[in-house]
């Protein structure tokens, strides 16, 4: 529904704040009903006056653009702290996850008991609840936000009967099945949030929307105990007790619930207040906290020139984030485009009351959209990728990217999904592909080949610029260390895959096992979705295979449940995209520039770059950072 954008507000006597604006997203300001929707969350959030709910500044409209003007929270969202959690099977300590959820119980019941002037309930109900609207500010201060369908009395915009909306794996039963909702129903996704915090899985995800909604509505809910045995009792029954399918057998209220989270956090004698979240950040976080500080020093050090608005890319987040909710509020990297408009002091005092710096989820600013790119001519550029997944499947999840390349370079790109890792390398080399999606392995010895391989960007996959090889069994196969797997069936990705072989056998040598005579067969089985399919059949009893596979495994009709990882053998540096050096110049750039000022959500119309791939941006490329696979692949004798 939105953009979120970091501006820096000026004022008389040296005033400055950091503030953000949130804009309606162009193609939705023409639709009356989105735009109710938006000044809707304006109002209601606005008359919420608490430390644990997100302040509202101003609400507007500049040239046709709606936008709402809040206070900037300098901290993650809780979705950030999970998913980086989830990807290595942990959770928050119970004790952090219940200071979190105490204030998130403070904001809700703040929003609650909002009152009209004439002192009436409005009876508001947030309906969306989840990680990713929850922030964590300085000092370990949670914030709520985005009222963006949160639902009141005097609510001018009216909801569908039976219209379901909100993050589906945190609904309540009452919302899935579109029924009236009061207050408990935000208990009930609290509980959700609470369950997961503690034990690092999601309670409902399922395979689909459908399966989810099933769950949330019809299966057995499990104690959190059950599922992360450090979870002391009294959490564990709290946390079910909000997960109750009958909303007054719930708290009866926010502050009830929190009064109660609090008394057992005293009753258990673990330490209470914000400075506990605070402290769990510094200590655990650090690079999450890291990120955010260097780009806002980057963004500090831009100039505003006169009643110049230079504008900006970075500090991005989106709102109205969707399940598959990968989406994070977490600083990018702030660059400049070569946009800038030239813009009256006074007009620019409407969105943030003085001269600002607008910083954006992607290349374009405030006011300034990105124009249509010239009509496609010339033979097509060739843009090749590894056999990483199913052909089909990549082919389908590419094509928008691919246009909206063509569209930015004025060349048609066609795909072509090679059918090994040494073909990708070697067609780029000898420049029968003008592009490439390398992998580490492949990037390194293409290089080796061709020192002039020009690097265009590296890739993010959910704002992360690394990944980590995994070695994977059956959840009940009796493995538990490397050492176990020796007269094993093992299967690989392909030869030249670095975290579906190179890295494995890497780790393998170091730990005492000859890669090449430790098992009792090796199967090479194509891409990482094989792997773990014949990992579950008993083909093989296990398989190397990268991090994010296993996140998008249901996607692929793959239980991943049915998969247990044995051992992480490595930590590695996202793909690059190359291009051959026979590219000219002007194309190089042009190129370079579309794939750094891509922003999936404008330009795609999704949070990332396919459901598989989940590439959510690009960034500047660090050759340094492939020394390690440079290191990996002398061992195994494949450079010189």
């Amino acid at each position: 529904m939105a953009e979120i954008y970091l501006a820096r507000q000026h004022g008389m006597v040296g005033f400055s704040r950091l503030v953000v604006i949130k804009c309606i997203l162009p193609h939705l300001a023409e639709e009356p009903q989105f735009v109710r929707m938006f000044l809707e969350e304006a109002r209601i959030a606005a008359l919420i006056s608490h430390p644990n709910v997100v302040q509202i500044f101003d609400v507007g409209e500049f040239e046709g653009h709606y936008f709402i003007a809040m206070e900037y929270i300098n901290g993650p969202p809780v979705a950030t702290v999970v998913r980086k959690l989830r990807a290595k099977r942990a959770a928050i300590p119970w004790e952090v996850a219940a200071e979190i959820v105490a204030q998130a119980c403070d904001g809700l019941h703040a929003a609650h008991e909002l009152k009209d002037y004439a002192g009436e309930l409005l009876q508001l109900v947030h309906r969306d609840v989840s990680p990713h609207n929850l922030m964590i500010g300085e000092g370990g201060l949670v914030k709520l936000v985005d009222f963006g369908i949160a639902k009141a009395q005097i609510s001018t915009v009216q909801t569908r009967t039976g219209a379901i909306k909100g993050k589906y794996p945190y609904m309540s039963p009452e919302q899935c099945r579109g029924e009236p909702l009061d207050r408990r129903t935000d208990l009930f996704s609290l509980g959700a949030v609470f369950f997961e915090l503690v034990s690092g899985r999601r309670l409902f995800q399922r395979q689909n929307d459908l399966m989810t909604l099933k769950a949330i509505t019809e299966e057995p809910i499990p104690f959190a105990r059950e599922v992360q045995p450090d979870v002391p009792e009294e959490v564990s029954a709290l946390i079910h007790r909000c997960l109750e399918r009958d909303p007054g057998a719930r708290f009866p209220s926010a502050a009830a619930m929190g009064a109660v989270v609090r008394k057992v956090v005293s009753v258990l004698g673990a330490e209470p207040g914000p400075a506990v979240v605070a402290r769990y950040l510094e200590q655990h976080h650090a690079d999450l906290l890291l990120t955010r500080s260097e780009a806002l020093k980057r963004a500090g050090e831009l100039p505003v020139e006169g009643d110049r608005v230079p504008m900006m890319g970075g500090l991005g987040s989106r709102s109205g984030t969707a399940e598959g909710e990968r989406g994070s509020a977490s600083p990018s990297r702030a660059r400049p485009t070569a946009a800038t408009r030239k813009v009256p002091r006074r007009r620019v005092a409407l969105i943030v009351g003085g001269a600002a710096v607008v910083l954006g989820a992607g290349a374009a600013g405030l006011i300034y959209r990105l124009r249509r790119g010239p009509a496609l001519e010339g033979p097509p550029l060739l843009f090749g990728l590894p056999p990483s997944f199913p052909a089909e499947v990549t082919q389908r999840e590419m094509r928008p990217f691919l246009d909206y390349l063509g569209r930015r370079v004025g060349r048609p790109v066609e795909l072509r999904v090679v059918k090994s890792y040494h073909a990708l390398r070697e067609e780029l080399v000898v420049g029968r592909l003008h592009l490439a999606n390398m992998p580490p392995l492949q990037f390194v010895l293409a290089q080796h080949a061709r020192p002039d391989l020009k690097v265009l960007v590296s890739n993010l996959y959910e704002g992360s610029g690394s990944y980590q090889a995994l070695l994977i069994t059956r959840d009940d196969a009796k493995i538990a260390t490397a050492a176990e797997l020796r007269g094993k069936h093992f299967c690989y990705v392909d030869r030249e895959s670095t975290s579906g072989y190179l890295l494995p056998r890497l780790y393998l040598r170091k730990h005492g096992l000859d890669p090449d005579r430790a098992f009792a067969s090796v199967r090479f089985s194509g891409d990482h979705i094989a792997v773990m399919k014949e990992v579950i059949s008993g083909r093989c009893d296990a398989g190397a295979i990268y991090s994010g596979a296993m996140n998008v495994a249901y996607q692929h009709g793959v239980a991943s449940s049915r998969l247990r990882l044995l051992t992480a053998v490595g930590q590695l540096p996202y793909d690059l995209i190359c291009a051959s050096p026979t590219l000219g110049a002007p194309l190089l750039r042009a190129l370079e520039r579309a794939l750094r000022e891509l922003d999936p959500k404008r330009d795609l119309g999704r949070e990332v770059v396919g459901d598989t791939f989940r590439i959510s941006g690009f960034t500047a490329p660090r050759v340094a950072d492939f020394d390690g696979v440079r290191e990996a692949a002398r061992a195994e004798g494949l450079l010189k």
